[in-house]
């Protein structure tokens, strides 16, 4: 893969992982008028650490970890309402890593 092909594929991801974390809107930010953008904190630190989730349990951890480093853990609430979207978002990496 050329770098401008891992570059592309690294910005469909971000996407997609943007879209299921807005869709998802965990803490009820974006039905309370936050920007679109309110998550890209968390997705910048969540898609470096893609590499270690090996399996859905891990990823979901990995979401949980960074919504409460970036929100506090009270905020943040419980790991296991991270589980939905982590298997979403699993789903999608599983996707990518066949393509």
């Amino acid at each position: 893969m050329t770098k401008r092909e891992g570059r592309i594929r690294y910005e469909a991801l971000r996407s997609d992982i943007t879209r299921l974390i807005n869709d998802a809107d965990l803490l009820g930010l974006l039905r309370l008028g936050a920007p679109l953008d309110e998550y890209s904190s968390e997705i910048s630190t969540i898609l470096p650490r893609l590499k270690e989730a090996s399996s859905e349990t891990t990823l979901r951890r990995i979401i949980h970890e960074e919504f409460c480093r970036w929100f506090g853990s009270e905020q943040a609430g419980v790991e296991a309402k991270y589980a939905p979207l982590a298997a979403k978002i699993w789903d999608c990496l599983s996707t990518v890593r066949t393509v």
